[in-house]
């Protein structure tokens, strides 16, 4: 009998381009509503003849980091078909496109495929599937924690970027909530099935039957340290500052300084349903006045929105696209970018008085007055030898000192609404990622101060009763049991007896 051609095999395994495959995870992409629809494609006649069928699933389960895809696929031919191979496999892809003037431009990138060993005694003897018959062959995949290397080969501006690119992605565009991506944008799972044929003599193997079965992952994240902020970078704003006046002709009061910290990551639970419940944001201000008589302003309004931004490309990224400056110039690849916002809702605002920084003790530093001020200061005349001079003598504001500057601070109870919406985790792939921006606007006074506030989004990990499988120890149970069966071994009593008599009271070396 003859088997499939090893060498189109291996450059199928290796690369990933075989057209039937690629056909089956991106379809038609006039299509763009459903990509990698779960309805089996055959060529055989008859949709009934190959199916996959998934244990414990429902539309709307969502699969997480160490979760088990388990199932069978199911054979059921309406005529015998004669087949070389069987391959289940798990693939994980990632879409990009655009309109350009050339047209529309598309790229591709399969970041996970995992293949299924299939046992041979399952097939039956000889290859042939008999026409009446249903033949089930069961599998199991595991969603990985981490990719593999061979996944981003590409060059990459800082060591930063590769172990973000090596992260799984969750599913994009595919949920039955709002995800807030691009339609230029696809993150997809699935579980594909395919039967090949006998290839003929110096031909490629043939494709009888092929089937998909789209799954959702929201594989669990680790929260990353703060971003290290400049005035470099364009998206992000952590502290603004404004001169404070009375009215628009008015002369400068002093000028107010917002400064915020980078919050606590907002977490989203396994089911991609439940997240936290608000996110606390604390913003510093400092007043510095132009004359002691000068009041700090009160903070008048407070607003907030949660900005989510896809970032996508044709070509692999090789930085991260929301940190720095122009990116393009560095890097010499163009990427776009989809933004949409969310309206945060105010749970509770708390301010804190205003607190007086006492400076320059005793007497009163130079400070810049206007002109009717200056006319109302206490005049002295200093005696230099050669003439008097007028020159203003700083007043004494009281026993302690100059208030010269003020602070206080503002801390922020926000609510996100996911009624309607799933907030997917912060991610970077070589072609994708996705990025959140909290964006705050405190008016004070006639003055109004904006943040952009970069926030991490991430996935907790799921309960571990949900992960269990029966019949199959974990990671840990297993590398636990191998090390107490190595310390068996190693304590285990050895028996000497002594040698031969034949080889006793001699000089010569055993023979063996």
């Amino acid at each position: 009998m003859k088997t499939l051609d090893e060498t189109s095999y291996r450059l199928w395994r290796d690369s990933g381009s075989d057209p039937s495959l690629q056909s089956t995870i991106w379809p038609d992409l006039t299509d763009k509503t459903s990509i990698l629809s779960s309805i089996t494609q055959l060529i055989l006649p008859g949709n009934a003849a190959m199916s996959l069928k998934l244990h414990n699933h429902y539309n709307s389960k969502v699969y997480s980091t160490r979760s088990h895809v388990s199932g069978e696929l199911i054979i059921g031919p309406p005529s015998d078909v004669s087949f070389s191979h069987v391959f289940i496999i798990l693939v994980g892809a990632t879409k990009t496109w655009a309109d350009a003037a050339q047209g529309q431009q598309t790229a591709a990138h399969n970041f996970l495929k995992l293949e299924m060993p299939i046992d041979e005694s399952i097939f039956p003897s000889p290859r042939v599937f008999k026409a009446g018959s249903t033949y089930k062959i069961p599998f199991n995949f595991v969603i990985p924690d981490h990719l593999t290397l061979s996944v981003c080969r590409h060059k990459n501006v800082s060591d930063d970027v590769a172990p973000q690119h090596l992260r799984p992605p969750p599913s994009m565009g595919s949920w039955e909530k709002d995800d807030l991506s691009p339609e230029m944008t696809r993150v997809e799972y699935s579980v594909i099935a395919i039967i090949y044929g006998e290839p003929e003599t110096g031909s490629k193997p043939t494709v009888l039957m092929r089937t998909t079965y789209r799954i959702n992952v929201l594989p669990t994240s680790v929260e990353d340290p703060p971003l290290n902020i400049t005035a470099r970078d364009r998206c992000y704003a952590l502290t603004k500052s404004t001169n404070i006046r009375k009215h628009f002709l008015a002369v400068k009061r002093g000028r107010v300084t917002a400064e915020a910290a980078q919050p606590a990551a907002i977490r989203v639970q396994a089911d991609g349903i439940t997240s936290t419940p608000d996110v606390s944001v604390n913003v510093k201000l400092n007043f510095d006045p132009t004359s002691p008589t000068d009041v700090p302003p009160e903070v008048s309004q407070v607003s907030a929105k949660l900005q989510a931004t896809t970032w996508f490309t044709r070509v692999p990224l090789g930085n991260l696209p929301n940190v720095g400056a122009n990116q393009t110039a560095i890097t010499g690849i163009a990427h776009q970018s989809y933004s949409t916002s969310l309206p945060l809702e105010i749970l509770e605002s708390k301010k804190s008085e205003w607190d007086g920084r006492k400076r320059f003790p005793g007497l009163l530093a130079a400070f810049p007055m206007s002109e009717g001020r200056r006319q109302s200061e206490s005049v002295a005349f200093i005696r230099r030898p050669d003439r008097e001079v007028a020159e203003p003598q700083p007043r004494r504001v009281s026993e302690g000192g100059l208030l010269a500057s003020q602070t206080s601070a503002v801390q922020l109870s926000l609510r996100i609404p996911t009624e309607r919406r799933i907030l997917l985790p912060t991610f970077h792939t070589c072609l994708a990622s996705r990025t959140y921006t909290l964006h705050l606007s405190l008016v004070l006074g006639d003055a109004k101060i904006s943040l952009a506030i970069p926030v991490q989004v991430v996935v907790e990990s799921p309960p571990e009763h949900l992960l269990a499988q029966p019949n199959l120890p974990t990671f840990e149970d297993a590398l636990a049991a191998q090390e107490e069966a190595d310390a068996d071994e190693l304590l285990r009593p050895r028996f000497t007896t002594p040698p031969a008599p034949r080889m006793q009271d001699t000089d010569g070396l055993p023979r063996y």
